[in-house]
């Protein structure tokens, strides 16, 4: 054994305001693996700091979240196509030095529809927000095969932006249409949609009582509703109430985080049940 194999391998989360959900799973996934490791919080909003010590420490992995996302792209040494694609990762693996980011949460996204069986080939989707989940999210509906992508932020300026830099990407799918909304005409145009994704932190802990520019009232029940925060939020519940199918944010931390153990270890496969025993048992969930 090497001298550096002997010490335990070190993982974390970098976030402004971190939360102890991923702390569980990852955790509970190395136990069940009968791993030497640890994964723990860098409540921290320096992401060249973060990047920094990794390299000085020799840290595994980061799991990384606001405000880090995009941030940290020009910090790292190599970045997936999924990354190149959509301008901002999640993830990021030391391999003996060298800095290499992903993206899981595209992983995440995917599998959420997946488990619930839910069909958009050929839907009309709305993402709310501009941010790393939000270019996240119209690749995973790129790759389910929506035929339109609509993004809208409270600052218009962002969602174009979104829109321009994943053009490329969306040119790879014959006829899918990738769009932006300007946030005031969003509740005149909210009927339109088949699928509506919040990717913004509204109804989070950073910002429990946000509003949208619509009346979560005005939801069809025909409507796929998913919601990436990871919490049981207002627009859930209306959206449960008018009988749309609901995907909640969990489901998509659950999935991106079964990738990201993959990558910090190198195994195939990962301790899904006990990630999700864990993750539940954090949220008070029996």
């Amino acid at each position: 054994m090497s001298r550096k194999s002997a010490y335990p391998m070190l993982c974390g989360l970098c976030a402004d305001q971190p939360t102890k959900l991923s702390q569980a799973m990852h955790n509970a996934a190395f136990r069940a693996a009968g791993l030497n490791a640890f994964y723990v919080a860098f409540d921290t909003s320096d992401t060249e700091g973060a990047i920094t010590a990794m390299r000085t420490l020799g840290i595994r992995g980061y799991s990384m979240t606001i405000p880090h996302k995009e941030a940290s792209l020009s910090l790292v040494d190599e970045l997936s196509p999924e990354v190149l694609a959509v301008g901002a990762l999640n993830t990021i693996v030391n391999d003996q030095g060298k800095l290499c980011g992903f993206n899981t949460d595209i992983d995440g996204i995917v599998r959420a529809f997946g488990e619930n069986k839910v069909v958009v080939r050929h839907r009309r989707a709305l993402v709310l927000g501009a941010g790393g989940a939000a270019r996240a999210t119209v690749y995973a509906l790129m790759q389910l095969g929506v035929s339109e992508i609509v993004v809208s932020n409270r600052t218009d300026s962002r969602a174009e932006q979104v829109v321009v830099e994943l053009a490329s990407a969306v040119q790879s799918k014959r006829g899918m249409v990738l769009s932006a909304l300007p946030y005031s005409q969003l509740r005149q145009q909210l009927s339109s949609f088949d699928v509506l994704v919040n990717t913004t932190p509204v109804g989070s802990h950073l910002q429990p009582e946000g509003q949208f520019p619509f009346l979560l009232s005005e939801l069809e029940s025909r409507q796929i509703v998913f919601d990436a925060v990871t919490r049981d939020t207002a627009l859930l519940g209306a959206a449960r109430e008018k009988g749309c199918c609901t995907i909640a944010g969990v489901r998509m931390l659950l999935y991106q985080a079964v990738r990201q153990f993959e990558l910090f270890t190198g195994l195939s496969e990962a301790p899904v049940a006990q990630m999700e025993r864990a993750l539940f048992d954090e949220l008070q969930l029996k």
